[in-house]
């Protein structure tokens, strides 16, 4: 059985074993290109036995994790442009185009549209209330939606104050993600395609309440974790609360990826080891784990705490990584059980590291030691 699945820009999904170090091509279509790009990625129920893939072409398949097959087509036309959105709520299927259609799908004949905005980059289902959905985009703001009655969003997100020459701050939210702990009241991260981190809180205002700046480069990846490494404060009954729910892990378009504490504003601190842009993050909650992939083609499991590289694909993917759904409720085997507990695995799995040096720094050696050769020698002939 696979830890993490991923999904590829030429329509491969991947399910990779950790302990194993293997991993097992699944092909979604006879025939390999761009069209069958797997965009998005969620699981049918808790149970997590199968998958909802949706593909660049709007077709969306479900994929049988015991049986490794795929079970199901929804082929009807679901819009313009690429998928962006896909989850189940109330026995439906949720689709969501970049063109800013948003589709529930109770039967295939007359599904319910939302308009949600143009140039949509991002769609995110609130886990604790499934019905409300989160969107945003290109010159589109943050909206927060209930499904139950989708014909005005529940929540408007309003711009930051203009700038020092007092022109308006442009709008980009490229990911976003909702925060524990909070249900129908939600506090809502979100990324932007001009390097800020922003948290919101629907229940206070509109504006966010934290405006941060990571690195120089687009957001392009953002995932929210249970942090379970709590910050214990004396005399302050929720202040492992807000530990819990206030920590987000963050990639961007030059292969840069941090955890951000929200409560501080600050960032804790950067994983390394990344040579692209990052496209995906996933949070192994229970293992105390982050899984990302992006345009390296390879598929990286860091420590969520000390942020040290646990594991790293053995060789690349067949293409570059689009999504990545990591399975939190997986039970093993008897055998695998009795070898080893679960947890253990992960706290035993050795620590990726490289002995060689990177070729820049043997150049800038090599260059130093000459010049101290020549300069040793000319002493040696005055």
């Amino acid at each position: 059985m696979a830890d993490v699945w991923v999904g590829s820009e030429l329509g491969f999904l991947k399910g990779i074993d950790l302990k194993k170090s293997s991993f097992t091509n699944h092909g979604v279509a006879a025939k390999v290109d761009r069209s069958h790009e797997i965009c998005a990625m969620c699981w049918t129920d808790d149970n997590e036995n199968q998958m909802l893939l949706g593909l660049a072409n709007g077709i969306v398949k479900t994929f049988d994790v015991t049986t490794k097959e795929f079970i199901a087509d929804h082929d009807q036309p679901i819009g313009q442009g690429k998928l962006k959105g896909l989850f189940k709520w109330d026995g439906a299927v949720v689709t969501c185009m970049e063109s800013g259609l948003l589709q529930v799908w109770k039967n295939d004949d007359n599904p319910t549209d939302v308009k949600v905005g143009s140039h949509v980059s991002a769609v995110r289902q609130n886990p604790l209330c499934p019905s409300q959905v989160g969107t945003g985009g290109q010159k589109n703001d943050l909206k927060l939606w209930d499904l139950n009655r989708p014909e005005e969003p529940i929540f408007r997100a309003k711009n930051v104050p203009n700038d020092f020459l007092d022109l308006q701050v442009p709008i980009w939210v490229t990911e976003l993600g909702f925060l524990p702990g909070q249900g129908s009241q939600s506090r809502i991260a979100v990324g932007t395609g001009y390097h800020q981190v922003r948290l919101y809180d629907t229940k206070t205002q509109r504006r966010p309440v934290l405006n941060f700046d990571f690195g120089e480069s687009p957001i392009s990846a953002l995932a929210v974790t249970d942090n379970e490494k709590k910050d214990r404060i004396l005399g302050n009954p929720r202040a492992d609360y807000w530990a819990r729910e206030s920590v987000v892990i963050v990639g961007n378009t030059t292969g840069t990826m941090g955890s951000i504490d929200l409560r501080k504003g600050q960032l804790s601190g950067h994983y390394k080891g990344f040579a692209g842009g990052i496209r995906c993050i996933s949070c192994l909650d229970k293992q105390q784990m982050v899984a990302s992939c992006g345009l390296d083609k390879f598929l990286r499991i860091h420590h969520l705490h000390n942020r040290k590289l646990l594991y790293k694909s053995s060789q690349h993917t067949d293409s570059r990584g689009t999504a990545v759904l990591s399975d939190r409720s997986r039970k093993r085997t008897a055998d695998e059980e009795s070898s080893e507990d679960n947890d253990d695995i992960w706290d035993k799995m050795d620590v990726v590291t490289s002995t060689s040096k990177p070729k820049r720094l043997q150049k800038k050696i090599k260059s130093t030691k000459k010049k101290k050769d020549k300069i040793e020698e000319a002493s040696a002939g005055s």
